[in-house]
């Protein structure tokens, strides 16, 4: 949709008013609900096409990519069981680990994400991701721990 040459956004406000003189215009803009920052569309072709060249030349770099595809596809389990499929040929691979913490975040598994963010670093300690990746699940996992309910 656009107006006066803008395009609207699904982040743009949803609701404009328009004031010409006594009378005022509302519009309202269909805006469909905006993917999570950070976490990637899924790309059912995408994960089609990782399966096959997995299936087709098993490698670390195939399994990773796999991992990735069922990540962005938010079949987690399967990214971790891909992730691991990649450090069976490579057991010192960063980014198979990384890809592990990231899945195990994403199921709210903070001390499996935490750990396997941690040999991520152990393996390459100047791993950006890695390091941003147990950051934030240690925060995360500190916070679920200030929200749990006391026994009493």
């Amino acid at each position: 949709m656009a107006r006066g040459g803008a395009t609207i956004r699904p982040w743009h406000v949803a609701l404009a008013v328009f004031l010409a003189g006594p009378i005022v215009f509302l519009y309202v803009a269909r805006v469909e609900k905006p993917h999570r920052v950070g976490v990637p569309a899924p790309d059912a072709d995408a994960l089609a096409n990782a399966r096959e060249a997995a299936a087709a030349a098993p490698s670390r770099d195939a399994f990773v990519a796999l991992s990735y595809q069922y990540y962005r596809n938010h079949q987690y389990a399967e990214s971790i069981v891909a992730a691991r499929a990649a450090l069976e040929l490579d057991p010192n691979s960063a980014v198979a680990y990384n890809n592990i913490s990231s899945a195990y975040a994403a199921l709210g598994r903070w001390d499996d994400a935490i750990a396997a963010g941690r040999k991520a670093l152990a393996i390459d300690p100047r791993f950006q991701l890695a390091r941003n990746n147990v950051v934030w699940a240690l925060r995360q996992k500190a916070g679920a721990a200030r929200r749990e309910p006391v026994a009493r």
